[in-house]
């Protein structure tokens, strides 16, 4: 069979792969799940030939996102990229990232540190990386502010944060775009402004939003808000 499929034309075999291999939606990667559905990886075991001209379209034309609820899953996460490796790394373009920024807030915030790591590790294994976007859940604090009303919030701690963040992202020398999608009601949405001028694009998503991934928690993702993909 292999052989069979290796005699059709190069364009017929692209065709196959994209149809196999590829899909619209973001695909959503949390510690033991996945939302690839359909996706036909077994494809990429048939042969080597194969397999090497397929690799292009999984991890080339797929976005990924990277989904951790808890420090656990965010210690998993962040070694996503090491998994893959930069034979694979190589060919990814865009990722999105569910994963807090900040390790907390109030008058010590912090970057995460395993968000730090999953920063260093795609500039290592995804030499290609051209756009990184940061899905609502990443900087959205209302429920922990809404828990303990009380905790202070000291704005100079937040923007040198920020600050620290951008510098890892511009550590990325191949990032081209860093998209920060945040609800329109979060605490940090004037701090996230604030970035703009530093190439940032915040798009900010109604209330809306909120309740409809609160509502769908017990799915892989929630409903995380759409991008559209970057095809070469």
């Amino acid at each position: 069979m292999p052989t069979q499929f290796l005699s059709l034309p190069g364009e017929i075999r692209n065709q196959v792969y994209r149809h196999a291999l590829v899909r619209q939606e973001t695909i959503g990667l949390q510690y033991g799940k996945c939302t690839a559905r359909g996706i036909i990886p077994n494809l990429l075991c048939t042969s080597r030939r194969i397999h090497r001209e397929a690799l292009p379209f999984l991890y080339g034309e797929n976005r990924f996102a990277l989904l951790a609820l808890n420090r656990v899953m965010a210690g998993e996460i962040a070694r996503f990229p090491d998994q893959i490796g930069p034979r694979n790394g190589r060919f990814i373009e865009s990722v999105q990232i569910c994963h807090p920024i900040f390790r907390n807030l109030g008058d010590d915030a912090k970057l995460d540190e395993n968000c730090v790591q999953l920063l260093s590790r795609l500039q290592r294994q995804c030499p290609n990386l051209k756009t990184l976007i940061m899905c609502p859940k990443s900087t959205d604090f209302v429920i922990r502010l809404q828990l303990a009303p009380l905790v202070p919030v000291n704005p100079s701690y937040i923007t040198e944060s920020l600050l620290s963040f951008d510098g890892r992202l511009k550590a990325i020398p191949s990032l081209e775009e860093i998209i920060v999608q945040v609800y329109q009601d979060t605490p940090l949405l004037n701090f996230l402004r604030g970035m703009e001028p530093r190439g940032w694009r915040i798009d900010v998503l109604d209330a809306v939003s909120r309740h409809s991934d609160d509502e769908l928690q017990d799915n892989v993702f929630g409903r995380i808000a759409p991008s559209p993909l970057r095809r070469s």
